[in-house]
């Protein structure tokens, strides 16, 4: 395995907070697979080196994980009080992941009403009908669908999408790589505006597509876990979305993502433990 140093990272943080989904620890606790479209790759974290499998370049480790991204500038803006200076002390090195568009937008219509083995269920259903074969050492997979693959609606079912089957169905009839490559050179709220059009893409998919996969670090998903976090936590007593997204944008702008993630693995994992 090839090796490089990295700083303000945790590879167990960033890939287990809820944001991604097509990974696996496999052989000990240290390694991980890892999907992404068509690429299978090894990662494992000891202590500031982080190694990685021979088929993959530094570069692309390092634009996946977002190891470009400023988190001495980032946690100064977003260490605004108590509850995200203890997250960030927590579950410091937790970054996003730079996720494929298509991918994203497929997994994040999958979660709708769903619990991430299910959601990892649904993903690893559907590259196996539509997918190919990929391999990396001993370790085998399969590709995520190429945009405008995911066409026979039967094998959509037979992934185990329940209702969510005819969304995907549509959204890939509808999108294509020149629709992907539009929606990035817009901003925030015109990406999020052309998303909401699509079937089965509410705000909160909107959000977790713009934050995830178009590099909009302000946009703001709000779940049952955050929702409760902006009433307990900061006072807020609208339950309306838009008004939500505003006060987060207010308070932390441009790194709104950052502190989303950084809230939602606390308030998550505390709920969990009590």
């Amino acid at each position: 395995m090839k090796s490089f140093e990295v700083e303000n990272f945790n590879l167990e943080y960033t890939l287990e907070c809820g944001q991604f989904f097509r990974y696996k620890k496999v052989r000990d606790d240290d390694l991980y697979l890892v999907n992404y479209r068509d690429i299978l790759f090894l990662v494992r974290q000891e202590g500031k080196l982080l190694r990685y499998s021979k088929n993959v370049d530094e570069t692309f480790v390092k634009r996946f994980f977002r190891l470009d991204d400023d988190m001495e500038e980032i946690y100064a803006v977003i260490s605004s009080d108590d509850f995200l200076k203890k997250a960030i002390e927590k579950y410091k090195g937790l970054r996003l992941i730079r996720q494929d568009p298509w991918e994203c937008m497929v997994s994040y219509i999958c979660s709708s009403a769903s619990n991430i083995p299910k959601i990892q269920m649904n993903i690893e259903n559907l590259s196996q009908f539509f997918g190919r074969p990929i391999a990396c050492k001993e370790f085998s997979s399969y590709s995520f669908p190429d945009v405008k693959s995911i066409s026979n609606f039967e094998n959509i079912q037979q992934s185990k999408t329940g209702y969510r089957a005819r969304y995907i169905h549509e959204v890939n009839d509808i999108v294509s790589e020149e629709y992907f490559n539009h929606l990035k050179k817009l901003d925030y709220d015109k990406s999020k505006s052309e998303l909401v059009k699509l079937p089965g893409i509410g705000e909160k998919i909107a959000d977790c597509i713009c934050l995830f996969s178009l590099n909009h670090l302000e946009a703001f998903p709000i779940d049952t876990w955050i929702a409760k976090a902006m009433k307990k936590i900061y006072g807020l007593k609208s339950d309306k979305y838009s008004d939500i997204v505003d006060f987060a944008i207010n308070k932390w702008g441009k790194y709104a993502g950052y502190a989303q993630q950084y809230i939602y693995m606390k308030i998550r994992n505390d709920e969990t433990r009590k």
